[in-house]
């Protein structure tokens, strides 16, 4: 099974506005109209599965803030909207994507100059979605909630 991955781009950009104030923002774009179908062949050539997707070409818009408290913390904060590349006609249970939006929080504690930890949060809430597969009809929402930490050490 050969899958080509479309390729992306994003623009991306931080701003440190004010002594204790940053903004971040980005828009990204990914060629998935390149995925028109999924194709599985044997050794000998012959198709064992083949799948219509039809992808549409998406995007990925994000805006988000950055505050310095003092030397030792930092809190973080950002909303995200992601458009699914899969059109309304093309969704089906195996690929049931839909919009998405995401906000997302954060702080860093820096116990000095070498060493921090990081804990985030992000919520993500797809859009409720309906799904024809023959003559079934199906609703699907996305949501979760991640979560995030990390520790940092420079040396």
């Amino acid at each position: 099974l050969t899958l080509n991955l479309p390729e992306m781009w994003e623009v991306s950009g931080y701003n440190r506005v004010a002594p204790q104030w940053a903004i971040h923002y980005s828009l990204a774009y990914t060629r998935w109209s390149q995925f028109q179908e999924l194709k599985a062949k044997s050794t000998a050539g012959d198709t064992l599965f083949e799948k219509h997707e039809g992808f549409k070409d998406a995007y990925r818009i994000a805006l988000g803030t950055t505050y310095y408290y003092d030397d030792n913390w930092t809190f973080r904060t950002g909303i995200a909207f992601d458009d699914s590349p899969v059109p309304a006609q093309n969704r089906s249970i195996s690929i049931p994507d839909q919009d998405r939006f995401w906000l997302s929080a954060g702080t860093t504690y820096a116990f000095n100059k070498d060493a921090s930890v990081d804990v985030g949060v992000s919520y993500m809430h797809g859009q409720s979605v309906k799904i024809n597969e023959g003559p079934y009809q199906f609703e699907s929402e996305g949501k979760a909630w991640l979560f995030g930490t990390n520790f940092n050490y420079a040396f």
